[in-house]
Order: structure tokens, then C-alpha cells, then sequence
């Protein structure tokens, strides 16, 4: 009798624990687009979390990124998330046709204003605190 043994998970091509582990202890995006981004499942995830090495860098990124000399850093983060969020949706205003011209123009008008803070700021999260593999 021989009992099916599930195969294991196999992670992408240049998977990197440490990155994972600061983008979710950031909080800055949600965990499904963080997986997505990453390439993983929640059942990838979960044999993450079952690993000692892995829940230490969580504890860690968690415990630097909360630290009260990251408080400038976390702001800056979310309000140009915010910003670029804003963006979109006032992409999608601007180019919905059956709206009125005044409400098109007016989210033109905030696409145009926001812009340059958008463009200066652009924010691409590949780790918000610094991995200290000792």
C-alpha cells in the first residue's frame, strides 16, 4: 500500500524570502496583489510560514519598519500610494465618455495638477527597510 505524497511546492526562478518578508511587514499593499507580484500562492505562503528562518524576517522587517525613525519613510510611502491610486481613478473619470464635460475636465485639471508630485515621487516598492542577512 503506498501512500501519495503531495509534491512540493516548487517557488519561481529568483523567489526571494527576504524581499517577500519586507513587502508584507510594510503593509503598504494588499498581501494578494504582494503574492501576486511575487509569483506565489497562499499555499506557498503557508510553507513559508511554517519555516523558523522566514518568521524571523517578518519579526524583523516588522519590528525596523515600525520603528519610530521610519515614521517619515511610512508616510512618504503611503501618501504617494495614495497619490498615484488618485491617479488612476481620475484616469478613469477623464476617459469615461458618458459623463459631463464639466466633471472630465475637472479630473484633467487634477491629473494635471497632481502630476509632477506623481512623477517625483513615483514609488516602486522593492524594500521598504534593508535586509540584514548575517
Amino acid at each position: 500500500m503506498s501512500v501519495n505524497n503531495p509534491a512540493p511546492l516548487k517557488f519561481p526562478e529568483g523567489f526571494q524570502k527576504a524581499h517577500l518578508a519586507s513587502e508584507i511587514a510594510s503593509d503598504l499593499v494588499d498581501l494578494k496583489d504582494i503574492l501576486e507580484r511575487h509569483q506565489i500562492t497562499q499555499a506557498h505562503l503557508g510553507v513559508l510560514t511554517q519555516q523558523t528562518e522566514f518568521n524571523q524576517m517578518l519579526e524583523e522587517f516588522s519590528r525596523d519598519w515600525k520603528h519610530p525613525m521610519n515614521v517619515k519613510e511610512r508616510i512618504r510611502l503611503k501618501a504617494a500610494l495614495a497619490i498615484e491610486d488618485g491617479m488612476i481613478d481620475m484616469y478613469a473619470i477623464f476617459r469615461n465618455e458618458d459623463l459631463a464635460p464639466a466633471a472630465r475636465l475637472d479630473a484633467y485639471k487634477q491629473l494635471v495638477t497632481r502630476a509632477p508630485d506623481a512623477l517625483s515621487e513615483r514609488v516602486i516598492i522593492e524594500s521598504p527597510v534593508s535586509a540584514k542577512l548575517t
